[in-house]
This record gives C-alpha cells, structure tokens and sequence, in this order.
C-alpha cells in the first residue's frame, strides 16, 4: 500500500505533497488495510490527532459503507473525512447524467464521436465548419 501525506507548511507557507512509504501487504480487506496503516502511522510517531482525511479510489475494500478500511480507521480516529477519487466521481456522475438523456441523444452523441474519432479529415472539416458558423 503506497501513502502520501499532505500538509500545510509553515516554513514554505504552502501546502506539500510527500511520499510517506509503503507497506506490504497480503491481504486486502479492509480491516487489514485499516490495521497495516495504523500500525505504520504509530511507527514512525505521527499523531493519529492529526489526522483529519484520507483519500481513496472508489474501491469498496477502500470506501464502503460497512467494512472498509474507512470504516475501521473512522473508529479509531473519529474526526476522519473520507476524500474519493475526483476522477472517479466525475465519472459516475457522468455515467448517470447520461443515463437520464433520451435514448435517441445518447445514440447521437456516442457515434458523433465515433465518427470523428478515426479521421483527422473529418474532424478538420468540422472544425472550419464550426469556425465559419460562429
């Protein structure tokens, strides 16, 4: 498991982004998850009153609601914030915005794309086309 950990830097007076290590690993559950981090952050003495959010991907062993490793670690710290893959998130929002659109519009917009993504000739066509129209 790779960790970075963010902070706010009062010598820099910004906010830094630093690899904080790694941990091997063998089983992925969330309680595992949760008991290698918190086994770590105690090693190497960083306060776990200092901790205030952790970002994941969307995994369920990583984020989800019953047994993730979210879930153990928000027992031991309580004021945790869970921050999901932004990526992610669009992405499903994207996915569902679509599924509400009229069957005939997803077809137009799925194969518009197609049709100028393997021609550099069309899609130059419709760029002067949009050009000249605007």
């Amino acid at each position: 498991m790779r960790m970075c950990v963010r902070y706010f830097s009062k010598s820099r007076k910004t906010f830094v982004t630093d690899f904080l290590g790694l941990i091997e690993v063998v089983s992925c559950t969330g309680e595992n998850l949760a008991n290698a981090l918190l086994e770590y952050i105690d090693k190497i003495g960083l306060p776990r009153s200092q901790f205030f959010g952790i970002g994941t991907d969307g995994a369920n062993n990583m984020c989800g609601v019953d047994n993730s490793m979210y879930t153990h670690l928000k027992r031991q710290i309580p004021q945790l914030q869970l921050l999901t893959c932004v990526c992610h998130s669009l992405n499903k929002f994207a996915e569902r915005a679509f599924k509400t659109m009229p069957d005939d519009l997803n077809y137009i917009m799925a194969e518009t794309s197609n049709y100028f993504a393997h021609s550099s000739l069309r899609w130059d066509a419709y760029v002067k086309y949009c050009k000249a129209n605007l």
